[in-house]
């Protein structure tokens, strides 16, 4: 009983005990009683390819998964990617502005969520220089998505180091389900506005493509740190070509190509700023898959992608002159609170000779410009930021026969960073990766995945491995437990790791010794030997029906450990990111699906969360100890649909708001002749906070401010 104490919430183990035995013993009578199978379990179970890369049903997954459909996102009225993961138990979602999502799984660090692999058909939309996704930026319309799969809980065996708490896997429709054209326009109360366009067409009984262009033009928040006009908005386009083509019966080749591009606001960067440092961004993907099999046990899937993302930010900033001397930039170097102190009329004490000197030739070059000193000297600065990626992958798939089947495959990435800012020079890294998954049923009551995935990453040194055991004991044909094991890794990104930061400011209206470029005084760099983030983790789960036709309930008792973390916040004054930091989640959550009829459904989702032994105050900056969400949807005669969703969460962190929403919608389509029809859909939301706040840094909180809590959205979609 004392291991089990540290693993798992003691004062949860009794109504855990209870529950499991209620449902394995209980509900088999009930089982027994039944004449007609449960249709939302066994008739279709729900299939899901994202936690093993074996596609499986849910009840044989050894993880808690949460799947958002096309479906249910049309029937929803849900406008967004990031948006949709609401449906997610667990998801802590923090808007800071417009264009600023925060979303981390079981929250923690809120500054830059960097533990949550985001996938877009196999391409990883996780930056490789700075550590992060970018939703707004992300490639493709929430209409483009077929199905968005979630596992909750690392995944890094599946699809490495950086999948440590969870991986949200957006799968795009298939190219024949595309086909026709289609034309639809959303538009906000608050001015959003949305344009998308998509074509889908068969070149030959063997080949056809897809392709969608998407304009977005949204405002965001009305007011900014409750004062300021809002500037937060942004206009992003987007595209998409798909084409795929069957070469015979054992071969098919996908090509896809993304783009996503446009202008971001932002309010500001720095106190000296005299115009807004808007980034200008450009992404593009390029995706080859060739899948062969050489019958109907094996198969072999090659896939190739290129990514690149290039953020062109630029601004003007009027800092005193003295902060350009190149006196302040050596002396910040040997000692930032030298320079500081001397900056503010008040000159330290050097500790050693080489601060002496530093120190005296600052205090020299200050005395030179007198009172020119203090006086504003603008310039251009600049974030400008190019990320690459290259990847191949190599994955084989056997099934030895009804009771073992068998996933493996090899990667090989190369990621480079470039940022004149940000990394000095250029920073490659190349990584190597070998993972496979083992799935045994030695009994029909039981199944058995056995996972590991190895890793050697140039950046940070030796190998690391991510091994996962999952056992599902299917008690009957409604009811699984399950037990998982897995251990999930975060790699240092290039800036952690290697970064040079510094700024560089030209056309100086003040030169400098006769220059009109010189740096900021401020600088950092990066001393290198971090070692990946880990989170050891413990599940007990449940998926079932309880017996109750049109019922899919999954349940999840969780601790994670997570050691080893770089909870520092990154800014140029204080740079000082280590592996000194810990934290333990544990918790239970759950998610239902009930269809008490064809023509209803009613989804729910919940989690209750402890964050313990928290050594940084950052790893407690996300923390929502309940949050969850209650939809119920109805369908109509003559096409009309409704629905009703509630999303509610709470906060456990000083000064910031707890968040609520309410979002009703009202659907009609009309059907002509033909395959033609259209689809009108208004869509009204109700914030319960009128002024949000988020944490900022220790002891800082920022509040936005919105002008309405009502607002409302109406789509109208053609399909020919």
């Amino acid at each position: 009983m004392s291991a089990f104490h540290r693993y798992f919430p003691l004062g949860l183990l009794p109504t855990i005990i209870t529950g499991i035995c209620t449902v394995s013993i209980c509900l088999a009578r009930a089982q027994a009683a039944q004449a007609t199978p449960d249709p939302a379990i066994n008739s279709a179970p729900d299939t899901v390819l994202t936690p093993t890369r074996l596609r499986q049903a849910l009840a044989d997954v050894p993880a808690s998964v949460t799947v958002v459909s096309a479906d249910t996102i049309a029937r929803l009225g849900i406008q967004s990617i990031v948006e949709a993961l609401r449906l997610v138990p667990g998801m802590a979602i923090t808007q800071a502005d417009g264009n600023d999502y925060r979303v981390n799984y079981h929250g923690t660090n809120v500054l830059i969520p960097r533990r949550l692999n985001v996938l877009i058909d196999g391409m990883s939309m996780y930056r490789p220089g700075l550590a992060r996704v970018s939703w707004t930026d992300l490639p493709i319309s929430i209409d483009d998505v077929e199905r968005i799969e979630v596992t909750r809980g690392s995944n890094s065996v599946g699809y490495g180091a950086n999948s440590m708490m969870a991986v949200v896997n957006i799968i795009t429709k298939h190219v024949e389900d595309a086909a026709g054209a289609s034309v639809k326009v959303v538009a906000t109360t608050t001015k959003d506005l949305r344009v998308r366009a998509s074509l889908g067409r068969s070149v030959n009984a063997s080949t056809a493509y897809s392709l969608v262009l998407e304009s977005e033009r949204a405002n965001g928040f009305d007011f900014l740190s409750a004062k300021r006009v809002g500037h937060d908005g942004r206009n992003i386009d987007r595209a998409q070509l798909k084409l795929l083509s069957e070469i015979g019966k054992a071969d098919s080749i996908e090509v896809q190509a993304l783009y996503s591009g446009g202008t971001r606001q932002y309010e500001s960067i720095d106190s000296a700023q005299r115009s807004y440092p808007d980034a200008s961004t450009r992404d593009g993907y390029l995706s080859v898959r060739w899948k062969h099999e050489f019958d109907a046990n094996h198969g072999l899937t090659m896939h190739a992608y290129q990514s690149s993302q290039r953020t062109s930010q630029s601004w003007i900033t009027c800092p005193p002159v003295a902060t350009f001397l190149p006196e302040m930039f050596a002396l910040w170097r040997v000692n930032p609170a030298l320079a500081n102190s001397l900056l503010a009329g008040r000159p330290g004490t050097p500790a050693n000779a080489a601060e002496q000197a530093a120190l005296q030739a600052a205090v020299i070059a200050l005395r030179s410009l007198g009172d020119l000193a203090a006086k504003p000297n603008c310039a251009t600065a600049n974030q400008k930021l190019l990320e690459e990626r290259t990847q191949l992958e190599l994955q084989d798939t056997y099934v030895f026969s009804d009771t073992l089947r068998m996933v493996a495959g090899a990667v090989l990435r190369r990621e480079r960073g470039d940022s004149e800012t940000l990394a000095g020079a250029p920073i490659t890294n190349v990584t190597t990766q070998l993972f496979g998954n083992l799935e045994y049923k030695p009994a029909v009551f039981l199944n058995v995945n056995l996972g590991l995935f190895v890793e050697k990453d140039q950046l940070t040194s030796g190998v690391t491995a991510a091994p996962r055991l999952g056992v599902n004991w299917h008690v009957n044909d409604h009811n699984t437990l399950r037990f998982v094991a897995a251990k999930g890794t975060r790699n240092p990104d290039m800036q952690e790791q290697k970064g040079v930061w510094r700024y560089l400011a030209r056309d100086l209206s003040v030169p400098i010794s006769g220059s009109t470029q010189q740096y900021f005084y401020q600088s950092a760099y990066a001393v290198g030997g971090l070692q990946p983030e880990r989170n050891h983790s413990l599940e007990l789960g449940y998926y079932g029906s309880l017996g109750i036709p049109g019922v899919a309930l999954d349940l999840r008792m969780y601790r994670e450990q997570l050691s080893n973390l770089i909870s520092e916040k990154l800014a140029i004054s204080t740079f000082n990111p280590s592996n000194k930091n810990s934290v333990t989640l544990q918790g239970v959550e759950g998610q239902l699906l009930w269809k008490p009829v064809a023509s209803m459904q009613v989804l729910a989702g919940g989690n209750y969360l402890e964050n313990r032994n928290a050594t940084s105050a950052y790893e407690r900056s996300q923390y929502s100890s309940l949050s969850g969400f209650l939809s119920v949807g109805y369908m109509w005669e003559n096409g009309w649909r409704t629905a009703l969703t509630t999303y509610a969460a709470n906060s456990r962190v000083p000064g910031v708001s707890s968040y609520g929403r309410q979002d009703f919608v009202l659907s009609k389509t009309y059907r002509f002749a033909s395959q033609n029809q259209a689809l009108i859909q208004l869509t009204v939301f109700h914030d319960d906070k009128q002024q949000p706040s988020y944490f900022r840094d220790v002891g800082t909180v920022t509040t936005n401010r919105l002008s309405h809590q009502w607002r409302a959205a109406l789509g109208v979609q053609f399909d020919f």
